[in-house]
Formats: structure tokens, sequence, C-alpha cells
């Protein structure tokens, strides 16, 4: 990590201080976000995370109250090394962030808000910028976990690479129907219409019939023997637009109604714990993975066909800007390195 950017001792020791005292909380956060899609490199002191992860991870720490703040509170970045300017191409994990350049982006960011807070000027405003924000933050992700089931079914599926299984599909529809947002359109988000949509196309959502009987009124027959039809009548089953509003109301990038990458995985998840499976499929369905493995059965039925059309717009990015990810350790032969 390049430290020379800091402007006195002060500055450089207030950043090993608050990085020393955080240290697990954002090793912790670096390593979830870092198996949310494939890794190019083998070892994990290479491993990169998407700069998609890193504003998810920019609104975790509340950096920035909207989307244009953070967009302009990360153009700062392209002062790291090797990292490319604009702040765009956020789902490549090419274009991505090691560990180092994840801290150094962090401390890069509290001179930017110093600048621009009342702090501008105080010699101390580095170290104050820099305690409030991680002071601020909820970062113990373990507690997160602990405390929101949601969550941390999100950590559970990352650490069994599920994320990383099928990132090829969820990022290539994420990448397909979400919509490039900022000052200057540099981060995709999807809105919550959007992903309604996403599902409808996939035979997901639960339409619920209004059925009519011939000649108006109940079916003929006993009363006692029509009370116990509808006693065996399975549970109307009815998921449609207005109950996946409320199953992710809580799931949103910095305007209610849009997802960033991160967020459109927790509102699966979300869906996913509610949504109302038969019985039959419930029997099949041994653990939460399963019941995920559903959605993207469905996903992949109707969208598999996007998935090689965003590898091929992602390696002719990468080839176009010349990406070149910043080792950390040497892997162990060539072939350690995919670029496929």
């Amino acid at each position: 990590m390049n430290l020379g950017f800091h402007t006195g001792e002060e500055d450089f020791n207030a950043s090993m201080s608050v990085l020393s005292i955080y240290h697990q909380e954002l090793m912790d956060n670096f390593k979830f976000y870092s198996q949310l899609q494939e890794q190019k490199f083998r070892k994990e002191e290479n491993y990169l995370i998407t700069l998609q992860s890193f504003m998810d991870f920019v609104k975790l720490m509340d950096i920035a109250k909207s989307r244009d703040d953070a967009s302009a509170a990360c153009e700062c970045m392209g002062e790291i090394d090797d990292v490319k300017p604009p702040f765009a191409d956020t789902l490549n994990i090419m274009n991505g962030l090691n560990y180092a350049q994840f801290l150094e982006a962090i401390l890069r960011i509290a001179y930017y808000k110093k600048d621009n807070t009342e702090q501008s000027g105080n010699p101390e405003g580095f170290k104050n910028t820099l305690e409030t924000m991680f002071s601020e933050a909820d970062l113990d992700l373990k507690k997160r976990a602990k405390n929101d089931p949601i969550i941390d079914q999100m950590v559970s599926l990352a650490k069994d690479n599920f994320w990383e299984e099928n990132y090829d599909l969820l990022a290539a529809i994420f990448n397909e129907r979400a919509m490039a947002k900022g000052n200057q359109g540099d981060h995709l988000e999807l809105s919550k219409p959007d992903l309604v949509g996403i599902l409808k196309e996939a035979n997901i959502l639960i339409i619920q019939k209004k059925e009519e009987v011939k000649g108006g009124g109940k079916a003929a027959g006993k009363p006692e023997e029509n009370k116990k039809e509808e006693e065996e009548k399975e549970p109307v089953r009815k998921f449609d637009e207005q109950d996946v509003h409320e199953c992710v109301q809580a799931s949103f990038a910095f305007d209610e109604d849009q997802l960033g990458y991160v967020d459109f995985l927790e509102a699966l998840v979300r869906i996913a714990s509610v949504y109302p499976f038969t019985a039959e499929e419930l029997t099949e369905m041994v653990n939460f993975e399963m019941k995920m493995m559903y959605f993207v059965q469905k996903l992949e039925d109707k969208f598999k066909n996007l998935k090689d059309t965003y590898y091929n717009k992602l390696n002719a990015k990468s080839m176009e800007m010349q990406y070149q990810p910043k080792v950390v350790v040497d892997e162990e032969d060539e072939d350690d390195f995919d670029m496929e």
C-alpha cells in the first residue's frame, strides 16, 4: 500500500492506528466481498473485489449520503497505483481492488471528506475525519450476521462459494438490466420495478387468478362435505409484484428504489426466505442454498443466453483498458492466472 500521500506524520500515525484497531472488521468485510464473484488469482493475498462491492462498502460506512456524493468521493481513487479512472466498469474484477488498494481508497476518501467539511484547515482534521468515519460505521460483519438472518445467509452462501459459482449468470442479468447512474454515469444500479420484471420473465412470480364458479354461487353438496373439501385444499399460493416490493423494501442502494449488485444479491435472499414453496418442493430443499438454487435454475432457463455476451463485453473492455491487477504475492506458475 502506498502511504506517501499522507501530508504529515500525524496523519500517517492516525491511519496506522485506525487500520490496526479495525483490522479484523476490515479484513472480514473484504473477504466477504471477494467471495461474491470469480477470482482471477488463486492466492488469497491477491484476491480482488469489484468496484460494485466497494460502493456497497462506501454505503455501509455512511461515507456518502447520495450516489453523486459517493461518485465524487471516489474520484480520488484514480490516484491509487494501478487503479484506472474513471470510476466505471464496476462489475469487472479485472478493474477491482486488492486489500491494500481497498485500505488506501478508504484513507484517500478520508482526505477528500476532510477537505470538503469544516475539518479543512484543521491540523487534526484528517485524524478527526478518519476516526469519525470508523466510529460511526457498523463494520462488525460477524455481529451484523448474528443479528440479521438475511446477512447471515448472505455470508453463509459466500463461504459455500454459491455467489462465485453463479456469478456468470447473476452478473450477466444485472449488467443487462441495470442502468448507469451517478453524476458521470459511472455506476450501475437496477431499479426494483426492473427486478420485478426479471422475476416475472423467469416465471418466478405466482399471480393469483380469480376463479368463477359456473352458474354463480358455491358448488352443490352437503355443507359438511364442502367444509372438508375446503380444509383439504392447499393454501392459495401468491407471490406477485406487491409481495416482491414489500419483501425487498429493506434492500437498496443510495435510493430506495434502486439496487446495487450486492443489494441485488441480498434481494434474492430476502425473496427466497419468504417465497411460498409447495410442501412437495420443501421436502426436497434440505437447506437454504437449495431454495436459492430454485431461483437460479429459473433464471438460468430464461437468461442463460446473456452469459456469453456478458463475458465477451468484459474481456473486450479489459483488453481496451489494459487492466493490470496488482499482484501482491507471486503466483506459483503462469497457469495460476486465469484470463478466461
